[in-house]
């Protein structure tokens, strides 16, 4: 609630931008996760299909393997001409594609083809780019903490 990305505080802006979303619903449910932030959405659709499809402000829908539970899905642009999909922690793609509109509200977590759905989400996260690293040491952090919780199987 009242998330601002040019508010301060965590960045989050219009080639300076990451965020992600760790599912834990099989890829057999109906419907997909959609994050919205401005003209950006992350979406991993089912049951007919198996990948994942992106947009990090910009209009141009990427796709990727979506693979099924456990999966935690990331988008990232670095700069105004780049951006780049990751699945758990991975490189997915990296993508030569203009941005186009600055993120102005995280408006949906948990919807799926214009309606909400029931998939499971473990986490959530929105901010600034970041590096392949940071990609894969948030992966492994979370990865650690749902297995402690007992979200996941290790």
């Amino acid at each position: 609630a009242g998330y601002n990305p040019s508010g301060g505080g965590t960045r989050n802006g219009l080639n300076d931008a990451s965020f992600g979303v760790w599912v834990l619903t099989p890829n057999t449910v109906s419907g997909g996760i959609d994050i919205y932030l401005g003209e950006s959405r992350m979406a991993r659709r089912t049951p007919t299909h198996t990948d994942y499809h992106l947009r990090i402000n910009d209009a141009s829908t990427a796709y990727g393997p979506g693979g099924d539970v456990g999966a935690f899905f990331g988008a990232d642009r670095p700069n105004s001409a780049t951006k780049r999909q990751y699945r758990n922690g991975t490189l997915n793609g990296a993508f030569a594609t203009a941005s186009t509109v600055s993120a102005s509200y995280l408006r949906v977590l948990g919807a799926g083809s214009g309606s909400y759905s029931n998939v499971e989400v473990a986490a959530a996260f929105a901010g600034a780019s970041l590096t392949d690293a940071q990609h894969a040491a948030l992966y492994a952090a979370l990865r650690t903490y749902l297995v402690t919780m007992g979200a996941i199987t290790p």
